[in-house]
């Protein structure tokens, strides 16, 4: 989740706008996990109004404004990541919009708890292509691709179980049920809940956690490298991912250093070109990264400064055997312009918003 910004108001309010999101998520969406996504969009909607109070009534007041604006946002994204899946797919924009609307039906109208939101939608957008295609002779191959990548797409990705491995090829799948993350991980599994699990262990029930944590974060990243996932945090191990905090962690300290807290500090000669880098920089309020090979990774870091305007910073970087990270390349990326869009300009009434708007989600959750 997304980190305050020390520079806008407390750790308090944060922790209150992000309570009053959880709260009212469990309440609205019971059956979806979606108060993580929900907290970052409206937390990002609050960084960016440059007229913060750090005070409670305001927080509260904001909290109610920002969050059904934040529900939409989160439910716009999902509809614009299917669509674009099924697009890559089909390249039928009318059909790729018609799959995209039905499968966020189908999550609104689900039953059953759905933990991880996005692999659900990725798996039923799926399902419903190869439900479209399966009777087109004319678009068998489009079929036959569907229903290979079906085979590995399966489940929720917060629960590894054999059903996802069984669907890796036969070599992957081999190397995954003989490696050690898989071995701790049945392991693990074989307690019924965490106090036997701890007690095995001769720790505490939140030692035994964190090693839980550890396991399923290392199998979850072997198993997604085997599918051929590149742009996500999730495809790195506990430790790599701890690294990489660390090293974000570090970049925001060298960007807001004093010069006084500079002299005392263990510098490097790299030091004063990575501050120059990170100047300006208050607060990250996004980053990603790109697994390049051999242990290389291309990582970006957002910021959104006070005028509103996006600034981003890149890095290369090296892990080795032991996690330790060393920077190959840094940049701060360009903006070349911004184009101002033509008061005679007409939109059509269905484009430049979100098809879904708080009322009708809640609408069709009680449905």
């Amino acid at each position: 989740m997304t980190e305050p910004n020390d520079h806008s108001f407390s750790q308090l309010h944060y922790d209150q706008l992000i309570d009053f999101c959880d709260s009212e998520s469990a309440q609205n969406f019971c059956k979806l996990n979606l108060a993580s996504d929900i907290a970052n969009a409206a937390l990002l909607m609050l960084l960016k109004n440059s007229q913060i109070e750090d005070n409670d009534a305001f927080i509260q007041v904001q909290a109610k404004v920002y969050y059904p604006k934040a529900v939409e946002e989160v439910f716009a994204y999902y509809q614009k990541k299917i669509f674009g899946f099924c697009y890559a797919k089909t390249q039928d924009p009318e059909l790729s919009h018609d799959i995209a609307q039905e499968t966020i039906l189908q999550l609104l109208s689900s039953q059953t708890e759905i933990r991880n939101v996005p692999a659900w939608l990725r798996q039923v957008s799926h399902n419903l292509l190869c439900k479209h295609y399966q009777t087109k002779t004319d678009d068998k191959a489009v079929y036959e691709e569907l229903c290979k990548e079906g085979e590995i797409v399966q489940n929720s990705l917060d629960h590894i179980d054999a059903a996802l491995i069984d669907g890796l090829d036969p070599k992957a799948q081999s190397l995954i049920l003989q490696s050690p993350e898989y071995k701790e991980y049945e392991a693990m599994r074989a307690f019924k809940d965490m106090a036997g699990y701890a007690e095995s262990l001769q720790v505490s029930p939140k030692v035994a956690q964190k090693r839980k944590d550890r396991i399923v974060r290392n199998l979850k990243s072997k198993v997604l490298l085997a599918m051929g996932w590149e742009d996500s945090p999730d495809i790195l191990t506990y430790h790599q991912y701890d690294a990489i905090l660390r090293f974000i962690r570090k970049m925001l300290k060298m960007g807001t250093q004093r010069p006084e807290d500079r002299s005392k500090a263990k510098s490097s000669k790299r030091d004063p070109q990575l501050r120059e880098l990170m100047q300006g920089i208050a607060s990250i309020d996004d980053w990603g990264i790109t697994a390049l090979g051999n242990n290389r990774f291309s990582i970006y870091l957002f910021h959104l400064n006070q005028e509103n305007k996006p600034v981003v910073v890149s890095f290369v970087i090296h892990l080795n055997e032991r996690n330790c990270l060393s920077i190959e390349e840094s940049k701060k990326n360009k903006v070349f312009g911004s184009f101002v869009m033509p008061a005679n300009m007409q939109i059509p009434k269905e484009m430049g918003k979100s098809l879904w708007s708080f009322e009708e989600i809640i609408f069709r959750l009680k449905q």
